[in-house]
């Protein structure tokens, strides 16, 4: 809005400018009038015819005055000076050309034209400012639309984390031996449900620590486990028996139990990226007895889990 009203104020200006000069050139050209200088005709008297006695007497006097006055020096040709303000015809051509140039150049329908030239290229300019400043503001808009839209998926979409494990004791039916099964939990704690989930998990009971260079590569015969997650749900995925005595041995830092995996998953708004979690923990304690069944009471066995200080991160700080 602002941007009309300077550009109507400025094309009002222009227009008022050209026809106040159009309005003084006229005045001014019908007053301003070439000089026309004349000389006064001066007038002469006539005179008669001498008659023939006449004309022998006076040149009878000529001859006597030149015996008495010898002839002088000849007169000295007179220079002709123009004065000024007495156009010659030569000067007055040349005055004529340039006031019909000057005229020309000043003429109302020259100035005219001049005026219309200036008010197009102003028009012009005004409507290159004005595409400009909508394009700014196109740009200005679609900047704010990326961010609200960034920012409603940010707010919105699904946030997959690792919940932690859980553990619960079996007798074995066989000779009535006491074992674990040892279970991962996910949380969805987004608004929005995940769509084509997909989880990897792995359960390494080792006798040595993981090496430093362990590349954490996936077992491509390892079958993925599609799911979905509710918005503010959980899952329980993958499962790992072990024994009692196991346990005993990783409590006695005699074994180490790792757990390792990843989640991959996209969210419900269209074109965005493929979202992973990675997690790795590894069973820093053991408390009460593995040998024996879980009692809240009498035997709450406890399996410490930590994370491990590679492979735990999500999205963008992932290295693929």
């Amino acid at each position: 809005m602002k941007l009309s009203k300077l550009s109507f104020s400025l094309i009002s200006i222009m227009l008022a400018w050209v026809l106040s000069g159009q309005n003084q050139m006229v005045n001014g050209s019908e007053s301003h009038q070439p000089l026309k200088s004349s000389e006064s005709s001066k007038s002469q008297p006539i005179s008669e015819a001498p008659s023939p006695r006449g004309v022998q007497q006076s040149q009878s006097d000529t001859k006597d005055n030149q015996r008495q006055h010898p002839p002088s020096k000849p007169p000295e040709p007179s220079i002709v000076i123009d004065k000024p303000g007495i156009p010659t015809q030569e000067n007055t051509a040349i005055n004529q050309s340039e006031d019909s140039f000057i005229e020309k150049a000043f003429a109302p329908s020259t100035l005219a034209g001049w005026g219309q030239t200036v008010v197009a290229a102003l028009g012009l300019l005004v409507i290159w400012l004005t595409l400009r400043a909508i394009r700014e503001q196109v740009e200005a808009n679609k900047e704010s639309v990326d961010i609200a839209k960034l920012s409603m998926e940010a707010s919105q979409r699904a946030y997959l984390h690792f919940g932690g494990c859980r553990w619960i004791s079996h007798p074995d039916n066989r000779d009535g031996h006491i074992f674990w099964a040892i279970r991962t939990r996910w949380v969805n704690s987004g608004n929005t449900p995940t769509r084509k989930l997909c989880f990897r998990i792995h359960f390494d009971l080792r006798s040595d620590e993981l090496p430093a260079d362990f590349g954490f590569t996936e077992d491509s015969q390892a079958p993925d486990v599609p799911a979905l997650v509710y918005p503010k749900g959980e899952i329980i995925v993958g499962i790992f028996h072990i024994n009692g005595d196991d346990l005993v041995a990783i409590s006695q830092g005699k074994k180490h139990l790792y757990v390792w995996g990843c989640a991959k998953y996209r969210d419900v708004f269209p074109g965005t990226k493929e979202h992973i979690t990675k997690v790795c923990l590894f069973a820093r304690n053991i408390t009460g007895d593995p040998m024996l069944p879980w009692d809240e009471k009498t035997n709450p066995v406890d399996i410490v889990f930590a994370s491990y200080h590679r492979h735990n991160c999500a999205d963008e700080d992932c290295v693929q």
